[in-house]
């Protein structure tokens, strides 16, 4: 069978050296233990703040058996039991829940980070009920209410590298949220929103729809919360989602490759898709490699991983699963006197 011209040239090898550290953008970064963060359940999933100093979890099977669970995930049904969502802060290392629902009928229906502060939403009646109550948690404290005049029903959430992210509902309205502020966004004449993730130039996608026309497209600038109507957005290539300084090299434990989460078109993997670990897949071996030079230094990273891992924004935290384990491992930036030791530098 005859290979593409793209994948034949993603797979000419590019030499890499075992190392202790790695570097990038003329810094040296080290692996820094590993933490424990809490026990799983199967379904629970996960968030990073855009600077990487706290990542979100949310369970909605605290109340069910582990069997219980994945029966119900398996026929499409919800699983019931107390919904809660925490925070672990990697300035404390440790997990707190900041909201813990008081019925198996509450849920979360959404959530991102604005800066270092959580937000979410929850809804009340079972899946697909309508959110009734924003929420907010900042640095690991109990959740409060957040109130914005209009806000009606349905919530979804496009998250900025930078930090800022666009809450839409289906009213439609819309809001960008910061750190310490709300801005509203018009959509004046439109009747629902849908959020479609991030464009090349860092700004929310989103449709716009109204009866009887066309869906319309627009981009949602997260500084000053304009939206401009676009005719054809051009979407990010699926590597674009990966695109960071390193290349996360993933092994089975049997040494079969599955290739890179960050895909480059330089190095050598296997195949174009981003390697996703599935639960049942069993265990693998993670090495973090430099995305340049002519020789990269390669680290030994994680090891018999069994679940998808979570890399944060910038690309230096990484949350995984091991034995019902939620870990996380960072890549830590040393002091320019140990860089130049690392280096052999004077």
């Amino acid at each position: 069978m005859l290979l593409a011209p793209a994948l034949v040239l993603a797979q000419q090898v590019v030499p890499t050296v075992q190392s202790t550290f790695v570097m990038a953008g003329g810094e040296a970064y080290v692996p820094s233990p590993v933490y424990v963060v809490k026990p799983v359940t199967p379904d629970e999933v996960y968030g990073w703040s855009p600077d990487g100093t706290r990542l979100a979890t949310v369970s909605a099977t605290t109340g069910a058996s582990p069997r219980s669970i994945e029966n119900k995930l398996a026929n499409g049904l919800s699983p019931h039991g107390n919904t809660r969502i925490g925070v672990w802060s990697k300035d404390t290392g440790r997990a707190v829940d900041v909201f813990v629902a008081q019925n198996a009928t509450t849920g979360i229906g959404g959530f991102t980070f604005a800066g270092s502060t959580l937000v979410f939403a929850t809804f009340d009646g079972g899946v697909g009920s309508t959110v009734h109550r924003l929420w907010t948690s900042r640095a690991g404290q109990s959740a409060r209410p957040l109130d914005l005049a209009g806000f009606t029903g349905g919530a979804q959430f496009v998250a900025s590298k930078s930090g800022d992210a666009v809450l839409l509902t289906s009213g439609p309205r819309a809001w960008v949220l910061k750190e310490n502020a709300t801005l509203p966004v018009s959509f004046q004449g439109y009747e629902a929103l849908s959020a479609r993730g991030l464009t090349p130039k860092g700004r929310a996608l989103v449709a716009a729809m109204k009866q009887a026309s066309p869906m319309e497209m627009f981009e949602v600038d997260f500084a000053t919360g304009t939206a401009a109507r676009i005719e054809e957005p051009t979407l990010p290539r699926v590597d674009a989602v990966f695109d960071g300084p390193f290349v996360l090299d993933v092994y089975r434990l049997n040494g079969r490759r599955l290739g890179p989460f960050t895909i480059d078109h330089r190095a050598d993997h296997l195949d174009e898709k981003p390697a996703m670990i599935a639960e049942e897949d069993g265990g693998y071996r993670m090495d973090v490699v430099e995305a340049s030079g002519e020789k990269r230094r390669r680290i030994p990273f994680v090891h018999e991983m069994s679940s998808t891992v979570f890399t944060s924004p910038d690309f230096l935290n990484i949350a995984f699963v091991s034995n019902k384990t939620l870990m996380v491992r960072s890549l830590v930036k040393v002091s320019e006197k140990e860089r130049k030791r690392l280096l052999g530098e004077k």
